[in-house]
């Protein structure tokens, strides 16, 4: 239950709020060409540039844009809508390196109060003050996010065969035939070893994966 003066805003994973047949300037404002900030009146298209979206981008239809692209136009709804509680819901989806840290520079700034719902760790550390861990036992508890430990087990992955490639391409020495077979294997270890880092990943992403594990 809210209270009478929370303005609620919800940024969900799965971008609903996006119209995906209009514009990308139209899904910021409503068609409006101007957006309502904290220090005033800005336009869509100066606005828009602070998430990476360009003039020759604005009118192009939200169904032809990347996943990435998609989050940062749904961050760009959300924060222009000036409400002073947000949820976000795993925000940090498909985002690139400098699309993270603009990200998280905004959390830090945003001046009312927001649930950040994320596995990403370091954006976690960088923006929050206060983190809530569901255990296994089905209760919450709080804790400063220094003191924050995964509690799911994850597989450990064994890096020694990673390794084995910087090794083998730092000694120009010839390699024995039993050398050369397990140079042969490591292109298949190395996608197995990724393949299961991206398994892990989406099951994280997952907001059942934290329900069924602590029951």
């Amino acid at each position: 239950k809210f209270g009478a003066t929370i303005e609620p805003i919800y940024f969900d994973q799965l971008q609903t709020r996006l119209n995906l047949e209009k514009s990308v300037m139209y899904n910021v404002a409503d068609g409006a060409e101007y957006v309502e900030l904290s220090d005033g009146k800005v336009h869509v298209a100066g606005y828009l540039k602070d998430f990476l979206f360009y003039p020759d981008q604005l009118q192009r239809s939200v169904s032809t844009l990347s996943g990435g692209e998609k989050q940062r136009l749904m961050l760009a709804r959300c924060l222009a809508e000036q409400g002073n509680f947000m949820v976000f819901d795993e925000p940090s989806n498909d985002l690139d390196l400098e699309s993270l840290e603009q990200l998280a520079d905004m959390l830090v700034k945003y001046t009312g109060t927001f649930i950040l719902i994320s596995h990403d760790r370091a954006l976690i550390e960088d923006c929050i003050t206060r983190l809530l861990v569901w255990e296994s036992t089905g209760v919450f508890r709080e804790i400063l996010p220094s003191q924050w430990q995964p509690a799911l087990p994850i597989e450990k992955i064994n890096l020694e065969k990673l390794s084995k490639v910087e090794e083998v391409l730092s000694n120009p020495t010839r390699l024995s035939y039993v050398e050369q077979k397990e140079l042969l294997k490591l292109p298949d270890e190395i996608a197995k070893i990724e393949k299961k880092i991206d398994e892990i990943h989406h099951q994280m992403g997952d907001t059942g994966f934290y329900i069924r594990t602590s029951v």
